[in-house]
Protein backbone atom coordinates (compact mmCIF):
# COMPACT_ATOMS: atom_id res chain seq x y z
CA UNK A 1 0.00 0.00 0.00
CA UNK A 2 3.09 2.13 0.16
CA UNK A 3 6.67 2.45 2.10
CA UNK A 4 8.09 2.63 5.27
CA UNK A 5 10.92 5.36 5.71
CA UNK A 6 13.74 5.66 8.29
CA UNK A 7 14.16 9.29 9.05
CA UNK A 8 16.04 11.35 12.08
CA UNK A 9 14.21 13.79 13.62
CA UNK A 10 16.38 15.97 16.23
CA UNK A 11 18.48 12.91 18.76
CA UNK A 12 15.16 10.79 17.66
CA UNK A 13 14.98 8.14 14.92
CA UNK A 14 11.47 7.55 13.78
CA UNK A 15 9.53 5.54 10.74
CA UNK A 16 7.70 7.13 8.56
CA UNK A 17 4.56 4.99 6.78
CA UNK A 18 3.81 7.14 3.59
CA UNK A 19 1.22 5.75 0.83
CA UNK A 20 2.00 6.50 -2.30
CA UNK A 21 0.71 5.45 -6.09
CA UNK A 22 -2.40 5.02 -6.68
CA UNK A 23 -3.54 3.63 -3.12
CA UNK A 24 -2.76 7.29 -1.84
CA UNK A 25 -6.70 8.30 -3.58
CA UNK A 26 -7.84 4.91 -2.96
CA UNK A 27 -10.56 5.48 -0.09
CA UNK A 28 -9.97 1.89 1.57
CA UNK A 29 -6.30 2.73 2.30
CA UNK A 30 -7.32 6.16 3.42
CA UNK A 31 -9.64 4.87 5.89
CA UNK A 32 -7.02 2.11 7.05
CA UNK A 33 -4.56 4.91 7.52
CA UNK A 34 -6.74 7.47 8.88
CA UNK A 35 -7.98 4.46 11.49
CA UNK A 36 -4.16 3.12 12.68
CA UNK A 37 -3.38 6.93 13.19
CA UNK A 38 -6.69 7.67 15.22
CA UNK A 39 -6.04 4.37 17.35
CA UNK A 40 -2.27 3.98 17.84
CA UNK A 41 -2.54 8.17 18.90
CA UNK A 42 -5.40 7.55 21.32
CA UNK A 43 -3.02 5.03 23.32
CA UNK A 44 -0.21 5.53 25.35
CA UNK A 45 1.52 2.94 26.66
CA UNK A 46 5.43 1.39 26.57
CA UNK A 47 3.88 -1.58 24.68
CA UNK A 48 2.24 0.08 22.02
CA UNK A 49 3.91 1.94 19.15
CA UNK A 50 4.11 5.78 19.34
CA UNK A 51 2.67 8.20 17.20
CA UNK A 52 4.41 11.76 16.41
CA UNK A 53 2.42 12.75 13.91
CA UNK A 54 0.20 12.21 11.41
CA UNK A 55 -1.07 14.66 7.74
CA UNK A 56 -0.92 14.63 4.02
CA UNK A 57 1.26 15.95 1.95
CA UNK A 58 1.23 19.54 0.41
CA UNK A 59 1.56 19.92 -3.67
CA UNK A 60 5.11 20.78 -3.36
CA UNK A 61 6.05 18.27 -0.78
CA UNK A 62 5.14 15.64 -2.70
CA UNK A 63 6.24 16.64 -5.82
CA UNK A 64 9.48 17.46 -4.17
CA UNK A 65 9.61 13.80 -2.57
CA UNK A 66 8.41 11.95 -5.74
CA UNK A 67 5.01 10.57 -3.60
CA UNK A 68 2.19 12.35 -5.05
CA UNK A 69 0.22 15.55 -3.30
CA UNK A 70 -1.95 14.63 -0.58
CA UNK A 71 -0.71 11.03 0.35
CA UNK A 72 -1.31 10.98 4.05
CA UNK A 73 1.61 9.92 6.04
CA UNK A 74 2.31 8.58 9.73
CA UNK A 75 5.47 9.52 11.89
CA UNK A 76 6.26 6.99 14.34
CA UNK A 77 8.88 5.30 16.64
CA UNK A 78 10.99 3.17 14.33
CA UNK A 79 11.36 -0.25 15.69
CA UNK A 80 14.60 -1.60 14.72
CA UNK A 81 14.76 -5.24 16.53
CA UNK A 82 12.71 -7.38 14.32
CA UNK A 83 9.49 -9.60 15.28
CA UNK A 84 8.41 -11.47 17.89
CA UNK A 85 9.94 -14.66 17.52
CA UNK A 86 12.36 -13.91 14.60
CA UNK A 87 15.28 -14.56 16.48
CA UNK A 88 14.01 -18.36 17.11
CA UNK A 89 12.96 -20.05 20.14
CA UNK A 90 13.21 -18.22 23.49
CA UNK A 91 13.35 -19.88 27.34
CA UNK A 92 10.00 -19.64 29.06
CA UNK A 93 10.99 -16.61 31.33
CA UNK A 94 11.72 -14.82 28.20
CA UNK A 95 8.57 -15.94 26.38
CA UNK A 96 6.61 -15.43 29.38
CA UNK A 97 8.03 -11.89 29.89
CA UNK A 98 7.18 -11.02 26.09
CA UNK A 99 3.13 -12.47 26.82
CA UNK A 100 2.96 -10.36 29.15
CA UNK A 101 4.39 -7.51 28.01
CA UNK A 102 1.82 -8.02 24.82
CA UNK A 103 -1.27 -8.69 26.71
CA UNK A 104 -0.13 -5.52 28.81
CA UNK A 105 -0.55 -3.42 25.95
CA UNK A 106 -3.35 -5.24 24.76
CA UNK A 107 -5.37 -4.46 28.07
CA UNK A 108 -4.48 -0.59 27.69
CA UNK A 109 -6.04 -0.82 24.48
CA UNK A 110 -9.08 -2.70 24.99
CA UNK A 111 -10.16 -0.87 27.76
CA UNK A 112 -9.67 2.27 25.66
CA UNK A 113 -12.39 0.30 23.33
CA UNK A 114 -9.85 -0.53 20.68
CA UNK A 115 -9.34 -4.15 19.24
CA UNK A 116 -6.64 -4.66 16.97
CA UNK A 117 -7.68 -7.64 15.19
CA UNK A 118 -4.70 -8.48 13.43
CA UNK A 119 -2.34 -9.25 15.85
CA UNK A 120 0.57 -11.85 14.37
CA UNK A 121 4.28 -11.89 14.97
CA UNK A 122 5.04 -8.99 11.75
CA UNK A 123 2.55 -6.50 14.08
CA UNK A 124 4.59 -7.32 17.14
CA UNK A 125 8.18 -5.53 17.42
CA UNK A 126 11.05 -5.21 19.20
CA UNK A 127 12.68 -2.28 20.26
CA UNK A 128 16.48 -1.66 18.91
CA UNK A 129 17.72 -3.26 22.08
CA UNK A 130 15.43 -5.72 22.34
CA UNK A 131 14.43 -4.66 25.70
CA UNK A 132 10.74 -3.79 24.69
CA UNK A 133 7.92 -5.18 22.40
CA UNK A 134 5.45 -3.27 20.80
CA UNK A 135 2.09 -3.65 19.11
CA UNK A 136 2.02 -1.67 15.89
CA UNK A 137 -0.62 -1.40 12.89
CA UNK A 138 -4.04 -0.58 14.01
CA UNK A 139 -5.39 -0.19 10.27
CA UNK A 140 -7.73 -2.78 10.80
CA UNK A 141 -8.59 -1.64 14.66
CA UNK A 142 -12.32 -1.90 15.51
CA UNK A 143 -13.43 0.72 17.65
CA UNK A 144 -16.16 0.74 20.52
CA UNK A 145 -16.73 2.56 23.35
CA UNK A 146 -17.83 1.22 27.03
CA UNK A 147 -19.01 -1.84 24.91
CA UNK A 148 -21.39 -0.52 22.98
CA UNK A 149 -20.22 -0.65 18.56
CA UNK A 150 -19.58 2.85 17.60
CA UNK A 151 -18.23 2.03 13.89
CA UNK A 152 -19.38 -1.03 11.65
CA UNK A 153 -16.37 -1.43 8.88
CA UNK A 154 -17.85 -3.16 6.11
CA UNK A 155 -14.12 -5.11 5.80
CA UNK A 156 -15.26 -6.79 9.35
CA UNK A 157 -14.11 -10.06 7.61
CA UNK A 158 -10.34 -8.31 6.87
CA UNK A 159 -7.46 -9.72 9.01
CA UNK A 160 -4.47 -12.55 8.51
CA UNK A 161 -6.25 -15.70 8.14
CA UNK A 162 -4.08 -17.64 9.77
CA UNK A 163 -4.91 -15.62 13.34
CA UNK A 164 -8.39 -14.84 12.41
CA UNK A 165 -11.20 -15.99 14.98
CA UNK A 166 -13.88 -17.53 14.11
CA UNK A 167 -16.28 -14.47 14.30
CA UNK A 168 -13.85 -12.74 12.33
CA UNK A 169 -14.07 -15.12 9.54
CA UNK A 170 -17.47 -14.93 9.96
CA UNK A 171 -17.14 -10.90 9.71
CA UNK A 172 -19.73 -11.10 12.95
CA UNK A 173 -18.83 -7.90 14.10
CA UNK A 174 -21.30 -7.78 17.04
CA UNK A 175 -18.95 -10.51 18.00
CA UNK A 176 -15.85 -8.63 18.30
CA UNK A 177 -14.16 -7.50 22.02
CA UNK A 178 -11.15 -8.23 23.63
CA UNK A 179 -11.15 -12.44 23.47
CA UNK A 180 -11.23 -11.63 19.32
CA UNK A 181 -7.59 -10.31 19.63
CA UNK A 182 -7.20 -13.02 22.32
CA UNK A 183 -7.18 -16.22 20.14
CA UNK A 184 -4.75 -14.63 17.58
CA UNK A 185 -2.69 -14.80 20.02
CA UNK A 186 -3.22 -18.02 20.78
CA UNK A 187 -2.67 -18.95 17.46
CA UNK A 188 1.05 -16.35 17.49
CA UNK A 189 1.94 -18.46 20.72
CA UNK A 190 1.29 -22.10 18.90
CA UNK A 191 3.93 -20.77 16.43
CA UNK A 192 6.68 -19.56 18.96
CA UNK A 193 6.43 -23.11 20.19
CA UNK A 194 5.93 -25.49 17.33
CA UNK A 195 7.14 -23.35 14.54
CA UNK A 196 3.67 -23.55 12.77
CA UNK A 197 0.38 -21.41 13.19
CA UNK A 198 -2.29 -24.25 14.12
CA UNK A 199 -4.04 -24.36 10.98
CA UNK A 200 -1.66 -24.74 8.12
CA UNK A 201 -3.07 -24.96 4.84
CA UNK A 202 -2.34 -24.50 1.62
CA UNK A 203 -5.05 -21.73 0.22
CA UNK A 204 -6.20 -18.91 2.75
CA UNK A 205 -9.51 -19.41 2.31
CA UNK A 206 -8.93 -23.31 3.31
CA UNK A 207 -6.99 -21.62 6.49
CA UNK A 208 -10.63 -19.49 6.92
CA UNK A 209 -12.54 -22.50 7.01
CA UNK A 210 -10.43 -24.26 9.36
CA UNK A 211 -10.72 -21.20 11.70
CA UNK A 212 -13.93 -21.20 11.61
CA UNK A 213 -15.05 -24.72 11.86
CA UNK A 214 -12.09 -27.12 13.05
CA UNK A 215 -10.51 -27.72 16.44
CA UNK A 216 -7.08 -26.66 16.92
CA UNK A 217 -4.61 -29.24 17.28
CA UNK A 218 -3.41 -29.77 20.81
CA UNK A 219 -0.63 -28.07 21.51
CA UNK A 220 2.26 -30.62 23.07
CA UNK A 221 4.44 -28.46 24.78
CA UNK A 222 8.09 -28.89 24.70
CA UNK A 223 10.72 -29.84 27.48
CA UNK A 224 11.63 -26.40 29.01
CA UNK A 225 7.98 -24.68 29.24
CA UNK A 226 5.35 -25.24 31.92
CA UNK A 227 2.94 -28.09 30.40
CA UNK A 228 -0.26 -25.74 31.76
CA UNK A 229 0.57 -23.68 28.64
CA UNK A 230 -1.62 -26.35 26.78
CA UNK A 231 -4.52 -25.63 28.40
CA UNK A 232 -3.76 -21.78 27.96
CA UNK A 233 -3.48 -21.74 24.42
CA UNK A 234 -6.24 -24.00 24.12
CA UNK A 235 -8.42 -21.40 26.27
CA UNK A 236 -7.37 -18.40 23.63
CA UNK A 237 -8.42 -21.25 21.26
CA UNK A 238 -11.93 -22.02 21.81
CA UNK A 239 -14.51 -21.50 18.75
CA UNK A 240 -16.96 -20.31 21.08
CA UNK A 241 -16.10 -16.32 22.22
CA UNK A 242 -17.58 -16.50 25.76
CA UNK A 243 -15.34 -20.10 26.30
CA UNK A 244 -11.89 -17.70 25.76
CA UNK A 245 -9.88 -15.22 28.46
CA UNK A 246 -12.50 -12.23 28.42
CA UNK A 247 -9.86 -9.84 29.44
CA UNK A 248 -6.10 -9.69 28.26
CA UNK A 249 -5.80 -9.14 32.32
CA UNK A 250 -7.66 -12.86 32.93
CA UNK A 251 -5.19 -14.37 30.27
CA UNK A 252 -2.16 -12.31 32.35
CA UNK A 253 -3.07 -13.84 35.22
CA UNK A 254 -3.35 -17.21 34.46
CA UNK A 255 0.08 -16.72 32.83
CA UNK A 256 1.40 -15.62 35.85
CA UNK A 257 -0.29 -18.42 38.21
CA UNK A 258 1.94 -21.40 36.38
CA UNK A 259 4.97 -22.74 37.99
CA UNK A 260 8.47 -23.08 36.30
CA UNK A 261 9.02 -26.51 34.90
CA UNK A 262 10.99 -27.06 37.79
CA UNK A 263 8.76 -25.95 40.21
CA UNK A 264 6.25 -28.42 38.54
CA UNK A 265 8.49 -31.37 38.14
CA UNK A 266 9.50 -31.34 41.96
CA UNK A 267 5.75 -30.85 42.44
CA UNK A 268 4.58 -33.97 40.67
CA UNK A 269 7.31 -36.02 42.06
CA UNK A 270 6.56 -34.67 45.61
CA UNK A 271 2.67 -35.92 45.01
CA UNK A 272 3.42 -39.06 43.01
CA UNK A 273 6.51 -41.07 44.60
CA UNK A 274 6.94 -39.44 47.66
CA UNK A 275 10.58 -38.32 47.27
CA UNK A 276 12.85 -36.50 45.64
CA UNK A 277 15.65 -38.82 44.78
CA UNK A 278 12.76 -39.95 41.69
CA UNK A 279 14.08 -36.45 40.09
CA UNK A 280 16.63 -38.22 38.48
CA UNK A 281 14.74 -41.09 36.97
CA UNK A 282 14.16 -41.23 33.10
CA UNK A 283 10.58 -42.00 34.07
CA UNK A 284 9.88 -38.24 33.86
CA UNK A 285 10.59 -38.23 30.43
CA UNK A 286 7.07 -39.82 29.62
CA UNK A 287 5.46 -36.79 31.15
CA UNK A 288 4.66 -33.38 29.24
CA UNK A 289 6.55 -31.03 30.41
CA UNK A 290 5.58 -31.46 34.09
CA UNK A 291 1.57 -32.46 32.97
CA UNK A 292 0.78 -35.68 34.76
CA UNK A 293 0.27 -38.23 32.04
CA UNK A 294 -3.25 -38.75 32.64
CA UNK A 295 -3.79 -35.05 31.92
CA UNK A 296 -0.77 -34.69 29.08
CA UNK A 297 -3.18 -36.41 26.13
CA UNK A 298 -5.60 -34.42 26.91
CA UNK A 299 -4.70 -30.55 27.96
CA UNK A 300 -7.55 -29.15 26.79
CA UNK A 301 -9.59 -30.49 29.40
CA UNK A 302 -8.07 -27.80 32.18
CA UNK A 303 -9.09 -25.07 29.13
CA UNK A 304 -11.74 -22.66 30.74
CA UNK A 305 -13.08 -23.77 34.05
CA UNK A 306 -9.30 -24.35 34.62
CA UNK A 307 -8.28 -20.35 33.83
CA UNK A 308 -11.16 -18.40 34.18
CA UNK A 309 -10.51 -16.75 37.82
CA UNK A 310 -10.45 -13.43 37.80
CA UNK A 311 -7.40 -11.93 38.88
CA UNK A 312 -7.36 -10.23 42.50
CA UNK A 313 -8.05 -6.05 42.27
CA UNK A 314 -4.74 -4.33 42.50
CA UNK A 315 -4.26 -2.65 45.80
CA UNK A 316 -3.39 0.80 44.20
CA UNK A 317 -4.93 2.41 40.80
CA UNK A 318 -1.23 3.55 39.62
CA UNK A 319 0.09 1.97 36.12
CA UNK A 320 3.97 0.30 36.26
CA UNK A 321 4.80 2.91 33.62
CA UNK A 322 3.75 6.76 34.14
CA UNK A 323 2.38 8.42 30.86
CA UNK A 324 5.08 9.73 28.50
CA UNK A 325 5.46 13.28 27.48
CA UNK A 326 3.41 14.19 24.83
CA UNK A 327 6.08 15.13 21.93
CA UNK A 328 4.14 15.18 18.82
CA UNK A 329 3.26 16.97 16.25
CA UNK A 330 -0.16 19.07 15.42
CA UNK A 331 -1.53 16.12 13.27
CA UNK A 332 -1.06 13.73 15.96
CA UNK A 333 -1.91 16.25 19.19
CA UNK A 334 -5.50 16.61 18.08
CA UNK A 335 -5.85 13.25 17.38
CA UNK A 336 -4.26 12.51 21.91
CA UNK A 337 -6.25 12.06 24.61
CA UNK A 338 -4.90 14.46 27.49
CA UNK A 339 -3.75 12.33 30.31
CA UNK A 340 -5.67 12.35 33.70
CA UNK A 341 -2.92 14.07 36.01
CA UNK A 342 -3.10 14.90 39.47
CA UNK A 343 -5.89 14.30 41.25
CA UNK A 344 -4.84 11.94 43.68
CA UNK A 345 -7.10 11.78 46.36
CA UNK A 346 -10.28 11.39 44.31
CA UNK A 347 -8.54 8.35 42.56
CA UNK A 348 -7.71 7.22 46.00
CA UNK A 349 -11.39 7.58 47.00
CA UNK A 350 -12.79 5.98 43.34
CA UNK A 351 -10.52 2.84 44.02
CA UNK A 352 -11.35 2.24 47.57
CA UNK A 353 -14.83 2.16 46.77
CA UNK A 354 -14.72 -0.07 43.99
CA UNK A 355 -12.07 -2.39 46.34
CA UNK A 356 -15.27 -2.03 48.85
CA UNK A 357 -17.56 -3.91 46.45
CA UNK A 358 -14.94 -6.09 44.96
CA UNK A 359 -14.76 -7.48 48.70
CA UNK A 360 -17.79 -7.14 50.36
CA UNK A 361 -20.20 -8.37 47.59
CA UNK A 362 -22.51 -5.02 48.50
CA UNK A 363 -23.89 -2.17 45.90
CA UNK A 364 -22.16 0.93 46.58
CA UNK A 365 -22.43 4.56 45.03
CA UNK A 366 -20.14 7.10 44.43
CA UNK A 367 -20.91 10.60 43.56
CA UNK A 368 -19.01 12.67 41.94
CA UNK A 369 -20.47 16.42 41.91
CA UNK A 370 -18.56 19.80 40.84
CA UNK A 371 -19.10 23.02 38.41
CA UNK A 372 -19.35 21.83 34.22
CA UNK A 373 -15.93 21.51 33.14
CA UNK A 374 -14.41 20.38 36.78
CA UNK A 375 -13.56 17.36 35.10
CA UNK A 376 -15.99 15.12 36.81
CA UNK A 377 -16.49 12.58 33.22
CA UNK A 378 -12.66 12.70 32.86
CA UNK A 379 -12.45 11.05 36.42
CA UNK A 380 -15.02 8.86 36.07
CA UNK A 381 -13.62 7.59 32.31
CA UNK A 382 -10.33 7.06 34.27
CA UNK A 383 -12.00 4.72 36.56
CA UNK A 384 -13.78 2.36 34.42
CA UNK A 385 -10.64 2.11 31.99
CA UNK A 386 -8.39 1.26 34.47
CA UNK A 387 -10.73 -0.84 36.03
CA UNK A 388 -11.37 -2.75 32.63
CA UNK A 389 -7.67 -2.51 31.87
CA UNK A 390 -6.76 -5.02 35.07
CA UNK A 391 -9.67 -7.13 34.88
CA UNK A 392 -11.65 -5.65 38.06
CA UNK A 393 -15.11 -5.24 36.27
CA UNK A 394 -17.61 -4.71 33.85
CA UNK A 395 -18.60 -1.69 32.30
CA UNK A 396 -22.10 -0.01 31.52
CA UNK A 397 -22.27 3.51 31.18
CA UNK A 398 -25.52 5.35 30.29
CA UNK A 399 -25.42 8.86 29.26
CA UNK A 400 -28.29 11.78 29.98
CA UNK A 401 -29.05 14.81 28.02
CA UNK A 402 -31.58 17.72 28.58
CA UNK A 403 -33.27 17.00 25.37
CA UNK A 404 -32.50 12.77 24.95
CA UNK A 405 -31.40 11.40 22.03
CA UNK A 406 -30.80 8.14 20.24
CA UNK A 407 -27.21 7.45 22.13
CA UNK A 408 -28.75 8.83 26.06
CA UNK A 409 -30.57 6.46 28.44
CA UNK A 410 -30.60 3.19 30.08
CA UNK A 411 -32.11 1.60 26.72
CA UNK A 412 -29.35 2.39 24.75
CA UNK A 413 -27.06 1.45 27.12
CA UNK A 414 -28.06 -2.03 27.02
CA UNK A 415 -28.56 -2.21 23.51
CA UNK A 416 -24.59 -0.88 22.72
CA UNK A 417 -23.53 -3.55 25.81
CA UNK A 418 -25.44 -6.50 23.68
CA UNK A 419 -24.84 -5.09 19.97
CA UNK A 420 -28.46 -5.06 18.83
CA UNK A 421 -28.22 -1.53 17.17
CA UNK A 422 -29.60 -1.85 13.40
CA UNK A 423 -31.36 -5.14 14.07
CA UNK A 424 -35.08 -6.24 13.25
CA UNK A 425 -37.47 -7.33 15.88
CA UNK A 426 -36.94 -11.04 14.99
CA UNK A 427 -33.15 -10.54 14.84
CA UNK A 428 -32.87 -8.82 17.94
CA UNK A 429 -35.23 -11.39 19.71
CA UNK A 430 -32.47 -14.19 18.66
CA UNK A 431 -29.63 -12.23 19.43
CA UNK A 432 -30.29 -11.63 23.60
CA UNK A 433 -31.95 -15.31 23.32
CA UNK A 434 -28.22 -16.22 22.44
CA UNK A 435 -26.30 -14.15 24.43
CA UNK A 436 -28.16 -15.00 27.70
CA UNK A 437 -26.08 -17.93 28.65
CA UNK A 438 -22.86 -16.60 28.05
CA UNK A 439 -23.88 -13.54 30.65
CA UNK A 440 -25.14 -15.86 33.00
CA UNK A 441 -28.68 -14.46 32.36
CA UNK A 442 -32.05 -16.36 33.30
CA UNK A 443 -33.45 -17.52 29.98
CA UNK A 444 -36.67 -16.34 31.12
CA UNK A 445 -35.93 -12.74 31.11
CA UNK A 446 -34.82 -12.91 27.45
CA UNK A 447 -38.26 -11.61 26.47
CA UNK A 448 -38.44 -9.02 28.69
CA UNK A 449 -34.86 -7.94 27.51
CA UNK A 450 -35.79 -7.78 24.32
CA UNK A 451 -38.73 -5.91 24.87
CA UNK A 452 -37.47 -3.34 26.57
CA UNK A 453 -35.05 -2.55 24.13
CA UNK A 454 -37.90 -2.70 20.71
CA UNK A 455 -40.12 -0.37 22.73
CA UNK A 456 -39.65 3.39 21.33
CA UNK A 457 -36.61 2.99 20.03
CA UNK A 458 -34.44 6.10 19.61
CA UNK A 459 -36.13 7.63 22.10
CA UNK A 460 -35.21 5.64 25.41
CA UNK A 461 -34.12 7.91 28.48
CA UNK A 462 -37.39 6.80 30.22
CA UNK A 463 -39.02 3.62 31.19
CA UNK A 464 -42.00 2.26 30.48
CA UNK A 465 -44.23 4.11 33.59
CA UNK A 466 -47.07 2.94 34.84
CA UNK A 467 -47.93 -0.34 36.03
CA UNK A 468 -45.12 -2.08 34.22
CA UNK A 469 -42.59 0.15 35.72
CA UNK A 470 -41.93 -1.47 38.77
CA UNK A 471 -41.39 -4.50 36.76
CA UNK A 472 -39.25 -2.61 34.24
CA UNK A 473 -36.51 -2.21 37.15
CA UNK A 474 -36.48 -5.42 38.76
CA UNK A 475 -35.82 -6.64 34.91
CA UNK A 476 -32.84 -4.21 34.87
CA UNK A 477 -31.53 -4.71 38.39
CA UNK A 478 -31.57 -8.86 37.47
CA UNK A 479 -29.32 -7.92 34.61
CA UNK A 480 -27.11 -6.40 36.31
CA UNK A 481 -27.02 -8.66 38.97
CA UNK A 482 -26.52 -11.60 36.38
CA UNK A 483 -23.43 -9.52 35.31
CA UNK A 484 -22.17 -9.13 38.13
CA UNK A 485 -22.15 -12.89 39.13
CA UNK A 486 -18.73 -12.83 37.05
CA UNK A 487 -17.13 -9.71 37.23
CA UNK A 488 -18.08 -6.69 39.36
CA UNK A 489 -20.20 -3.98 37.70
CA UNK A 490 -19.25 -0.45 37.41
CA UNK A 491 -22.66 1.77 36.22
CA UNK A 492 -21.42 4.86 34.67
CA UNK A 493 -24.58 7.11 34.89
CA UNK A 494 -23.29 10.27 32.72
CA UNK A 495 -24.95 13.73 33.51
CA UNK A 496 -27.43 11.99 35.80
CA UNK A 497 -29.41 15.10 36.74
CA UNK A 498 -31.30 14.70 32.95
CA UNK A 499 -31.72 10.98 33.77
CA UNK A 500 -34.21 9.95 36.57
CA UNK A 501 -34.87 6.67 35.12
CA UNK A 502 -31.26 5.92 35.68
CA UNK A 503 -31.34 7.44 39.05
CA UNK A 504 -34.60 4.87 40.21
CA UNK A 505 -32.22 2.21 38.74
CA UNK A 506 -29.40 3.10 41.03
CA UNK A 507 -31.83 3.23 44.48
CA UNK A 508 -33.85 0.05 43.38
CA UNK A 509 -29.86 -1.67 43.21
CA UNK A 510 -29.17 -0.44 46.45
Amino acid sequence: MGSVWAASAGRARVAIKVITGENASAPRFREAFRREARAAATLDHPNVVRVYDYGELSEAEGAALGWGADSPYLVMELLEGGALGAAGATDWPGLRDALLAVLDGLAHAHARGIHHRDIKPDNILWNADRRALKLTDFGLAHATQHGGTTTHFQDASSGTPAYMAPEQVRADWRSFGPWTDLYALGCVVYQLVTGVVPFHRDHPLAIAVAQASEPPPALRVPAGLPGELAAWVATLLQKDPSQRFQRAADAAWALRQMATPEAALISIAAETLGTMETLASEDFTVLDAGLPAALADDAAALGPARFFARPPLPPTWGRRHAARRAEVGLGAFELRRIPVVAREAERDALWAALAEVVEGGAPRVVALRGPAGSGKSVLAQWLTERAHEVGAATVLRARHAAVPGPADGLRATLSGFLRTGGLDDQALRARVRALTPALGIDAEDAPGLAGFLRARRGSSATLSGGDSHRATLDLLARFVFALARRRPVILWLDDLQWGQSAAELAEHLL
